[in-house]
């Protein structure tokens, strides 16, 4: 038993010393191990580690086949507080049948596509197989989320002169000639994904830049600045890019788990471009180690949205809100919402627009964040009994009379994809400390503490 024991505080010392650098951030108790019991946090709100973008909490909006964008997902869409579209992905650049000029979804084209029907060689043949511009504006407006719009470039390798008309025509009919509606769009990405020769991409952003921008000097452009674990791209497309009137930078962080390496790669990244560029993660999830979903997939969204804020990322668009993968974060066909999505939500509820302020914790891992008066905690738990957690909260009076707090579980930490559940959590006061208990309903629960001034 005493080695046993011994162990478990190894395994827990490791872990705390490990994400030690995340407390500074959102509030998140991670507890891994036998009883809670000794879990201490202490939160300073006189005190702010850093502003929280309305833009971080963005999203690439996916339409699949028969999965239209009607009430239900528009619905969904607000319900996960997305701030920021981005349209169309990589479908911009792989989508053989991709056009930017076709306004709405062509369900009679798709099916042609599908069936071999049209001419591949011939792009204006082709159908939009999931979503048009103009359906795409009309939902960002329609939930108050920024637009942004991708330029296709990886098509036009051999035929950069096309590719150059294509994009300034796409920006002259959005911005200029308003094709699909009275819509401005600030935000373009130059292509998605152009991994495989950055100096050579960086030469054809350059003129890509150059032509969108004589059609409209307004917009903001962000080129691609190389892979999250290979910010060795940057020193090159650097270079070549010179003094091109960029404005941001791209970058996809698609990790299995490893969390504690997002902020150190991003922070090469940055370190390698001009610090007043900013920084888009414009694709990112929530994949885990061995694919576990639940709660454990929300705690990994906690821990990398720390990561972005920690590396000074100012926009970012999770992948996807919906479509039939593990890191999706609502159900594709149905109203359901799934444990990621509701950490999602709460994050740009509780958030956006906020600051985030310094935290202390001993043998737990903790994080806080407050938005005028009021004050939001998480903690994320994880221990093979239920206990309780000591939060002790300086420089912030609150009205014990407004406090609110409310547990999320699953079917466990790694529950497959389904609706949590939520209880009422009632914590005690003692001066300016609070106890509240953790993981009653289930052996892993997350429990939302919000505090307001009086």
């Amino acid at each position: 038993m005493l080695a046993q024991i011994s162990a478990m505080k190894i395994a827990c010392d490791e872990w705390v010393q490990a994400g030690a650098r995340w407390g500074k951030y959102i509030l998140c108790v991670s507890l891994l191990l036998g009883s809670v019991d000794a879990a201490t946090v202490e939160v300073d709100a006189g005190k702010t580690v850093a502003h929280v973008p309305n833009e971080l909490f963005g999203a690439n909006l996916l339409q699949e086949k028969d999965v239209p964008l009607d009430d239900l997902y528009v619905s969904k869409i607000r319900h996960l507080g997305i701030t920021l579209l981005r349209y169309p992905g990589g479908f911009a650049e792989r989508d053989e049948f991709y056009n930017w000029r076709y306004s709405q979804y062509n369900a009679q084209a798709y099916e042609q596509a599908q069936a071999g029907k049209l001419d591949k060689k011939n792009l204006d043949q082709g159908d939009n197989r999931r979503t048009g511009i103009g359906e795409f504006l009309a939902v960002a407006k329609r939930v108050g989320a920024k637009p942004t719009l991708i330029v296709s470039t990886l098509r036009y390798v051999n035929d950069l002169k096309k590719g150059l008309d294509e994009a300034a025509a796409m920006v002259r009919a959005v911005n200029i000639e308003k094709k699909y509606g009275d819509y401005f769009v600030e935000t373009w990405e130059v292509g998605n994904e152009r991994y495989e020769n950055p100096g050579g991409f960086a030469d054809e952003a350059k003129q890509y830049i150059r032509v969108m921008k004589e059609v409209d000097p307004r917009i903001h452009i962000f080129i691609l600045a190389g892979k999250r674990n290979r910010p060795e791209d940057g020193d090159r497309m650097k270079s070549v890019v010179g003094s091109a009137a960029y404005d941001g930078l791209v970058v996809h962080t698609f990790v299995t788990g490893d969390t504690d390496k997002v902020e150190p790669q991003l922070l090469k990244i940055r370190s390698k471009w001009p610090s007043t560029k900013k920084l888009f993660i414009s694709a990112w999830n929530s994949g885990t180690p061995k694919g576990e979903q639940g709660l454990v997939q929300a705690e990994v969204m906690l821990r990398i949205m720390d990561g972005f804020l920690h590396s000074g990322v100012t926009m970012a668009a999770v992948w996807p809100v919906q479509n039939n993968t593990k890191t999706s974060l609502t159900q594709l066909q149905g109203p359901a919402i799934y444990p990621a999505g509701e950490i999602f939500g709460w994050m740009s509820e509780y958030g956006k627009g906020g600051d985030y302020i310094q935290t202390q914790s001993q043998g737990v891992y903790a994080r806080s964040f407050l938005q005028g008066k009021r004050l939001t905690v998480f903690i994320c738990g994880g221990a093979s009994e239920p206990g309780s957690v000591s939060i002790d909260v300086r420089g912030f009076g609150f009205d014990e009379k407004k406090i609110t707090a409310e547990a999320m579980s699953a079917r466990g930490d790694t529950s497959a994809m389904s609706p949590p559940q939520f209880r009422a959590v009632q914590p005690t006061v003692k001066g300016t400390r609070l106890d509240l208990k953790i993981n009653q309903s289930s052996r892993y629960e997350v429990v939302r503490l919000t505090l307001t001034r009086p």
